[in-house]
C-alpha cells in the first residue's frame, strides 16, 4: 500500500469516527438506559436502516449499526427477557408440555422415558431434600454429574430454592476439584457414585458436610433395579464408609419430612450458575451467570428460527458442567418441548453409533465428531432424512470439510446443512449462529437477537469500522457477572470497560464482521508467535493446509528455536484413502502454501498421525502438542 492509499485510509477512518460520534450524540442515552419499549423501537429502526426500508447511510461501526437485525423479522425484535428465576421460567414450560416426554435415558429398546410432568414432580421432590439438608438462598451447591436424569432434577431444584449450582467436571484433578468446592464454600455435593472415592480423598480438606452418591440406575423403578444389576453387577459403585456419604434414595427420603416452603422468589439479576472455562489442561476459572443469562438464551432460541418442534428427538451429548451443555442444550431443549436423549459418556467417535441407534432430529456437537459419521459404513445406504439440524460449535470448522459434509448429508436425503455457532463460556456459550440465509462456509453466522458484537483494535481498544480485522468482543444480557472466587480479580481481563462506559466481553479471537452482519473468525490472538522476527498466525496456515483434499485434520504449532525464535511444525491427519501417500501429500501441501502464505510461514517440519489429541471439550489440544515438542527438545538436549 503506497502513501496515497494510506492517506485515503486515514481520511476514511476519521470520517467514520466522526459519523460514529454524531450518532452517539444524536441518540443521547445509552441503549442500556432505555425503557423496554424504547429498545424495541430502536431495534426496529436499525432493522429498517439495514434492509433499506429507511434511507440513510450506515455509520460504519457494527456496535451502532447492528446490521444483522435485517435477518430477523420485525416480530422477533419485540422480545423481552423475563425478570424471573430459571426455575420459574421452566415451570411455565412444564405446565404447557405436561404428559409429553421430556427425556429418555438408556438403550432405545428399553429406555427410561420421563415426561415433563414427572420431571417437574422430581424437581420439587429434590427441592424439599435440598431444604432438609439445610440449603439456603445464596448457598453454592456443588454438582458433579454427567447427562443423567438426576442432573436436571438437581439443577432446577437448586435454582428453585434460590441457591447457586456449582457445576464441576469429574475429569478435573482432585486438587482443582477441592479448590472449586472451597471457592464456592459448598457444604453439599451431589455426585455420581463412581466419583465418590475421589471426593472421599479430599473431603477433610473442604467444608463439605454431605456428599450424595447417585448411581446410573437411580431413576429406574426400584422393582427393576435387581434385574439390571444382575446383568451388570458393576452398574452401581459402593459408597465410601464415611458418615458424610449418602445414597440418592436416602437423600430424597429425608426430604419427605420437610414441610416448609421450597421456592424463593428472586430476580433475573441474582446468581444462578458457576461453570468453568477450559478442559482438563491449565487452570480453569469459575464463570458466574445470573438467571437472566440463561433466560436470555431461551428467548434468543425462540426467535432464531430453529426448526425444533415439541416431541423432536435431540441428542444431548454436551456435558452439563459447561454452559454449552447446560444452557444451549438441556435448558433450551426443555423450553422448546423437545425430547432430550441423555448421553452420560461421550467420545467423538461415539456420534455415529448414537445417530444410528436413536435417529435424532437434532444434534449439537463439535467438528471432530462429524468425521465418525462420514466414515461409518452403516450409513452408506441409509436414509438420513430424519436429521433436521446439525449444529457445531466450540472449535473451528474447516470450510472445505463443511462443504464435503453438506454434500454427504444431501446424498443421504437430509435437507439440512451443518450450521455453526460462536461464543465462549464468558457469554454463556453461544453469541452468534448461522441462521437461514447466512450459512456461508467459513462463517459463524450473525449475532443472536439480544447480542451486540463488534470488532476492536487489540492494542488500542478502539472500535474498528465494519469489515476490518480485529478482536471480537460481545456485549449483551448473557455476559458473565464475572469470574468466581480466587479468579475474581481476573474479570477485567475479559470484561473491559470502554471509553463510553459500556462493558464488553473480549474474546481474544481475531475476526471481522461484514456489511450484512455476518461474522468470520480468522484466528486467535494467543496463537500468534514470531519466526525470523515476523508475526505468524497458526490459524491462517491451518486454513490453507485444509484446502488440500487429502487432509482430514491439522494443527500448526511453534517449536522454540534459538536461531529463528520459533520454527513451524504441522501435524496432519490424512483421510483413510491417502494414508499411504504421506510424502506426496506433504510436497503438495508445501506447493499449495507457497502460493498462499509468506515463505517464512511454511512449516519446516511435518508429522503425520492417525489422530490428534483433544481437550475435555473435544477441541484439538494444541497445548498438548506443544508440550510434547518441548519434552522432546529436553530429551534431545540430555542425550547431547
Amino acid at each position: 500500500m503506497n502513501q496515497e492509499d494510506l492517506k485515503k485510509t486515514d481520511e476514511s477512518l476519521s470520517e467514520a469516527e466522526k459519523e460514529r460520534q454524531e450518532y452517539l450524540n444524536k441518540w443521547g442515552e445509552k441503549y442500556e438506559n432505555l425503557s423496554p419499549e424504547e429498545k424495541i423501537e430502536r431495534r426496529k429502526h436499525l432493522r429498517k436502516l439495514a434492509n433499506g426500508e429507511l434511507q440513510g447511510p450506515p455509520v460504519g461501526y457494527s456496535s451502532i449499526d447492528n446490521q444483522w437485525l435485517k435477518h430477523y423479522d420485525e416480530k422477533a425484535l419485540e422480545y423481552q427477557i423475563p425478570d424471573c428465576s430459571v426455575y420459574q421460567y421452566f415451570e411455565q414450560k412444564c405446565k404447557r408440555f405436561g404428559s409429553q416426554i421430556a427425556m429418555i435415558f438408556g438403550e432405545p429398546e428399553s429406555a427410561l422415558k420421563i415426561s415433563y410432568s414427572k420431571l417437574f414432580k422430581m424437581v420439587n421432590k429434590t427441592a424439599k431434600a435440598l431444604k432438609k439438608a439445610g440449603v439456603k438462598k445464596g448457598d453454592c451447591v456443588s454438582v458433579c454429574l454427567p447427562n443423567i436424569p438426576e442432573v436436571q432434577y438437581i439443577f432446577y431444584a437448586i435454582n428453585k430454592v434460590g441457591a447457586v449450582a456449582n457445576m464441576l467436571d469429574p475429569r478435573t484433578n482432585p486438587e482443582n476439584l477441592k479448590s472449586s468446592i472451597n471457592d464456592a464454600n459448598s457444604k453439599l455435593l451431589l455426585s455420581m457414585d463412581a466419583f465418590c472415592p475421589v471426593f472421599n480423598q479430599i473431603i477433610d480438606d473442604t467444608k463439605l458436610e454431605q456428599v450424595v452418591g447417585i448411581s446410573p440406575i437411580s431413576s429406574v423403578p426400584k422393582i427393576i433395579r435387581p434385574l439390571i444389576k444382575k446383568k451388570d453387577p458393576n452398574i452401581e459403585a459402593e459408597l465410601p464408609k464415611n458418615d458424610k456419604f449418602a445414597s440418592w434414595d436416602k437423600f430424597l427420603n429425608r426430604g419427605r419430612f420437610y414441610f416448609g416452603k421450597t421456592e424463593e422468589k428472586f430476580t433475573g439479576k441474582e446468581d444462578a450458575v458457576i461453570a468453568y472455562t477450559g478442559g482438563t489442561t491449565g487452570i480453569s476459572k469459575g464463570v458466574v451467570a445470573d438467571n437472566k443469562c440463561l433466560n436470555t438464551m431461551i428467548v434468543e432460541n425462540s426467535v432464531m428460527g430453529f426448526d425444533v418442534q415439541p416431541g423432536d428427538l435431540c441428542l444431548n451429548i454436551a456435558p452439563p458442567w459447561t454452559y454449552y451443555g447446560l444452557s444451549n442444550c438441556m435448558n433450551a431443549y426443555n423450553h422448546l418441548g423437545a425430547v432430550s436423549i441423555m448421553v452420560p459418556k461421550f467420545e467423538p467417535d461415539d456420534l455415529a453409533e448414537l445417530v444410528f441407534k436413536y435417529k435424532p432430529n437434532h444434534v449439537i456437537a463439535v467438528p471432530s465428531c462429524l468425521i465418525s459419521l462420514m466414515k461409518d459404513k452403516r450409513f452408506d445406504n441409509m436414509d438420513l432424512s430424519f436429521i433436521k439440524t446439525i449444529i457445531v460449535g466450540a472449535d473451528k470448522l474447516d470450510p472445505t470439510f463443511e462443504a464435503e459434509f453438506d454434500e454427504w448429508l444431501a446424498s443421504h436425503n437430509s435437507k439440512c446443512k451443518v450450521t455453526k455457532g460462536y461464543g465462549m463460556t464468558e457469554v454463556t456459550a453461544a453469541a452468534t449462529y448461522t441462521k437461514d440465509g447466512v450459512n456461508e462456509p467459513g462463517t459463524v453466522g450473525v449475532p443472536f437477537v439480544a447480542e451486540n458484537v463488534s470488532i476492536f483494535d487489540p492494542e488500542t481498544g478502539k472500535e474498528l469500522p465494519t469489515g476490518q480485522v480485529g478482536e471480537i468482543a460481545i456485549k449483551g444480557d448473557k455476559n458473565m457477572k464475572g469470574y468466581f472466587g480466587q479468579n475474581e480479580d481476573r474479570t477485567p481481563e475479559v470484561l473491559k470497560q470502554h471509553e463510553d462506559g459500556t462493558v464488553w466481553a473480549h474474546s481474544a479471537d481475531l475476526g471481522y464482521m461484514d456489511k450484512d452482519g455476518v461474522l468470520r473468525v480468522t484466528g486467535r490472538i494467543k496463537r500468534m508467535f514470531t519466526t525470523y522476527g515476523f508475526k505468524v498466525f497458526s490459524d491462517e496456515i491451518e486454513r490453507n493446509i485444509y484446502k488440500h483434499h487429502a487432509v482430514q485434520q491439522c494443527a500448526v504449532i511453534p517449536v522454540p528455536d534459538e536461531s529463528v525464535g520459533n520454527s513451524i511444525k504441522a501435524f496432519v491427519v490424512l483421510k483413510d484413502e491417502y494414508k499411504n501417500q504421506q510424502d506426496v501429500v506433504q510436497q503438495e501441501i508445501t506447493e499449495l502454501l507457497k502460493k498462499s502464505v509468506f515463505e517464512y510461514e511454511i512449516p519446516s517440519e511435518y508429522e503425520f498421525r492417525d489422530s490428534l489429541p483433544l481437550t475435555g471439550m473435544n477441541k484439538i489440544n494444541f497445548k498438548a502438542l506443544e508440550d510434547e515438542e518441548k519434552e522432546k527438545k529436553k530429551n534431545e538436549a540430555r542425550v547431547r
